[in-house]
């Protein structure tokens, strides 16, 4: 290859190994899946017709980098390409050991690359690699079960696969990802193994996806929070770094969403064989509550029985001995294995500080990882943390979540930007109050104008406090609404039935029913419904669940306004 300076035109291939670093996998088995990668690489470009021979190829030690001459038919690249990879890494598994099996990303675009002495370089191979890093193109791979994922660029989607035959093309889905100062359109694609079902079974065993039942989120887009959710991923997967991950914020700016879609990132990235997540759901520092040592004993052991029960750990039946038997249980495990805990809702730096010692007692430390989410830094009191501080949304950023939600009205969708930022003005920019704002402006049916034009009049008033006045105004119009569809009785006994509980615990459908004591079960249906479209109420779980399996609760902020705490 001549080096003369002079750019060239190359479709680039770049491909990844999923969990290549994870600990359950030894340095022969990283040999044995380089080895591999080579030989895949081999026999699915020449089943596809493209001699990797007659390509560049540059070895990024758990990836390869493959700039393919124009001769070869970029259609090739899109569709004969990963499909003869997944073949081939199906052929790998079946003789792998577990910890030598293998899946991949696969990132293809098209530019301009330039050769000097030492290799290539090039604007369009940084965005290859940006496409294959996306936390995005990690989880969607995580999830499945297929062998390879295949993200292109809006490049290539525009000039090679909308040309293909229909049922070929139909099968990228549109997406988009932000990786450092890189956000961009993309298309995906999942290739699954062609493989036989021994080869299922020896595939390195991902965490279940049980810990997401446990995490009390129920989003479907979010929105100025990309750089933070790829911080916390980083760290939480940085194995040099601290055992802590504080994500820190006021109620209500998402700090759990963000640690969701960080941890099931970082999962997917195939660095945890065990996850856990809890909701500290009975704080017992601060105002109105018991700081006696029965009081926190008791707690604490039913946080890290569930914990526990999570990881798998048998903890046996005698509570006294639970904390020393998890500590034992957790030195007692694989090398390979690697924890990761997320402790949700910690209110104070008390209920927070107390959570990390206590865990870090019972062995989650290095190289395991605890997540935290709290309102308040915990660097001041806590070692070798690393915090990620949630802000409150942008202008610009808050009002496509107010588009968003009100995609389907025609007087959000109409409406200038300056006609609602009353909106903004009042919520803060905090993504809980918004949703609350706009599901009432929804549900009541009022017209626009004179919803905004209260709002104003709430900015207007300059109260000491506005935060409180515009939290208690949209719950109390929230209420009055429930109230009006479905009666003060009901609307009071659904709401009143989470003070029961603690602050951020949960019910299942059944249990909410019946501590609510709303005997009509239609009535109940009904106005649970109303409460979940208010915002009132957030269900989570898999959205394919029956609603009998799905889980449902009230935000902290919501949970001191109804139970009356200070």
């Amino acid at each position: 290859m001549a080096h003369d300076g002079k750019a060239v035109h190359r479709s680039i291939v770049a491909v990844d190994i999923e969990g290549f670093g994870a600990r359950r996998r030894t340095d022969a088995d990283r040999l044995e899946v380089r080895t591999g990668m080579h030989q895949a690489l081999r026999e699915a470009f020449g089943t596809a017709g493209a001699d990797l021979s007659s390509c560049h190829v540059d070895d990024s030690g758990d990836g390869v980098l493959v700039l393919v001459p124009p001769e070869v038919p970029k259609s090739t690249l899109v569709d004969l390409l990963p499909r003869a990879l997944a073949d081939a890494l199906a052929r790998h598994n079946e003789a792998a050991e577990p910890g030598a099996a293998m899946r991949m990303r696969m990132a293809v675009h098209a530019g301009e690359v330039t050769f000097d002495a030492h290799g290539v370089a090039g604007s369009a191979i940084v965005h290859a690699f940006r496409m294959l890093d996306a936390s995005r193109v990690r989880v969607l791979l995580a999830k499945s079960d297929a062998s390879v994922v295949l993200v292109v660029s809006a490049w290539i989607q525009d000039e090679v696969v909308r040309h293909l035959e229909p049922r070929v093309s139909a099968r990228f889905t549109a997406d988009e990802v932000t990786v450092k100062e890189t956000t961009a359109p993309v298309w995906v694609r999942l290739f699954p193994a062609e493989a036989s079902e021994s080869v299922s079974r020896r595939m390195p065993q991902r965490p279940a996806a049980d810990w997401r039942r446990h995490a009390y989120v129920n989003h479907d887009k979010l929105f100025g929070a990309r750089d933070t959710v790829d911080a916390v991923t980083a760290a939480i997967m940085n194995e040099r770094g601290g055992d802590v991950v504080s994500v820190v914020g006021e109620g209500g700016v998402g700090k759990t969403a963000i640690s969701y879609e960080a941890v099931q990132a970082a999962v997917g990235s195939g660095g945890f064989t065990r996850v856990a997540w809890v909701s500290a759901t009975k704080p017992h520092s601060g105002a109105g509550n018991s700081g006696s040592e029965p009081y926190r004993v008791t707690y604490w052991s039913d946080l890290q029985l569930e914990i526990a029960t999570q990881l798998g750990l048998d903890l046996g039946p005698s509570r006294a001995l639970w904390s020393a038997e998890f500590g034992r249980r957790v030195a007692g495990l694989d090398p390979g294995e690697r924890l990761l805990v997320v402790v949700d809702n910690l209110e104070t730096v008390p209920d927070a500080t107390d959570a990390v010692q206590q865990l870090r007692r019972f062995g989650i430390t290095n190289p395991h990882r605890l997540v935290v989410t709290t309102r308040w830094e915990l660097t001041p009191h806590v070692d070798t943390v690393r915090e990620h501080r949630v802000s409150p949304l942008s202008s610009a950023d808050a009002l496509a979540l107010v588009r968003h939600i009100g995609a389907n009205d025609p007087g959000l969708r109409s409406a200038p930007d300056s006609a609602l930022q009353p909106v903004l003005d009042v919520t803060g920019g905090t993504p809980f109050l918004i949703r609350l704002a706009v599901r009432q402006y929804l549900s009541s049916h009022h017209p626009l104008d004179q919803v905004l034009h209260r709002l104003r009049e709430l900015r207007d008033e300059a109260a000491p406090d506005l935060a409180a006045q515009v939290r208690s105004y949209l719950y109390v119009e929230s209420l009055r609404e429930l109230e009006r569809r479905h009666g003060e009785e009901f609307a009071d006994a659904l709401l009143g039935a989470f003070c029961v509980k603690g602050r951020g615990d949960a019910f299942r459908f059944a249990e909410l029913g019946e501590v609510s004591g709303i005997d009509d079960e239609d009535g109940f249906g009904a106005v649970l419904s109303t409460a979940c479209q208010l915002s009132l109420i957030t269900s989570f779980g898999d959205a394919s669940e029956a609603t009998l399996d799905r889980g449902y609760t009230i935000h902290s902020l919501l949970y001191d306004f109804t139970c009356g705490l200070p």
